[in-house]
């Protein structure tokens, strides 16, 4: 466990959060951050990372042009699944499955990029769960979506896979994983900054309103939403308040919409940093 908390957790609706001071490399809040607990989209960074290393790596770059596979379009027809459905014959370039992915959340990105890289959502699994004891990170992994597998069933019988998991990270391992995207591919930030995207000649916005219209105090600079109706609402987010920066992982919060969210993750900072100071 991560050391230097606060001795009180602060009051709050979240099954689980963490408080972590880039600038000051410490902990100063959290509760149950060893939880397992579903990730929802959130599990969807793993997928940004791997396909960012591959980009480092020369195997891709940010043009490079994916074909939509048959078994990918199919989940596209599914519209609780998919706000922009990618259909064969389409393709689409990197660049731009990564913003669907991080400011939309879509889903059919993610499962694009995993058949590119490995193949597979078996070898998937298998690779993720190697990178992921290479960083001392403990998750229970299923699919690139964070979906519940039941969602996927059909994409599942094309992978031939049967067993049903459900992807869990605790709040730890959720930061640790952020730490080592934005430490290693800090260009991730400049694309979840963006307040918009155009794809097919179609404007998106981001669905976090804080990147668009901040708070007076704070500065956002992403990082990923996640909502099942199993996880509650899920979010990573990086913010600079009062000239340091910050990533709060909160999970599972029960909030009166999906923006309260994102209020939340700003209580939580100027509450733990109040806190801090007045030790």
């Amino acid at each position: 466990m991560l050391s230097n908390m606060i001795s009180e957790p602060i009051e709050t609706s979240a099954q689980a959060y963490i408080v972590f001071s880039v600038t000051d490399d410490k902990v100063i809040a959290s509760k149950n951050d060893n939880l397992k607990w579903p990730t929802a989209s959130l599990a969807k960074l793993i997928i940004i990372y791997q396909t960012m290393s591959a980009i480092q790596q020369g195997k891709l770059d940010y043009h490079s042009v994916l074909p939509v596979t048959a078994n990918v379009a199919a989940v596209g027809s599914n519209p609780d699944l998919a706000d922009i459905p990618m259909t064969v014959p389409q393709g689409y370039e990197v660049i731009d499955l990564l913003n669907m992915t991080l400011l939309i959340s879509e889903n059919q990105p993610a499962l694009q990029l995993m058949l590119t890289l490995f193949g597979s959502l078996s070898n998937w699994r298998h690779q993720t769960q190697l990178l992921l004891a290479a960083m001392k990170i403990d998750g229970d992994i299923s699919n690139p979506t964070g979906l519940d597998d039941e969602d996927l069933a059909d994409f599942f019988i094309s992978q031939q896979v049967s067993d049903k998991k459900v992807t869990k990270m605790s709040a730890n391992a959720l930061l640790l994983l952020t730490k080592k995207l934005i430490l290693n591919f800090p260009d991730v930030l400049s694309l979840a900054q963006q307040a918009q995207m155009v794809i097919e000649n179609k404007i998106w916005l981001n669905r976090n309103p804080k990147i668009a219209n901040p708070s007076h105090d704070m500065t956002w600079a992403g990082l990923k939403t996640g909502f099942t109706d199993r996880a509650k609402q899920n979010l990573i987010a990086v913010i600079t308040h009062q000239h340091k920066r910050y990533i709060v992982v909160l999970l599972g919060f029960d909030g009166a919409n999906h923006f309260a969210k994102f209020d939340e993750a700003e209580r939580l900072i100027r509450e733990a940093t109040t806190n801090e100071f007045s030790k």
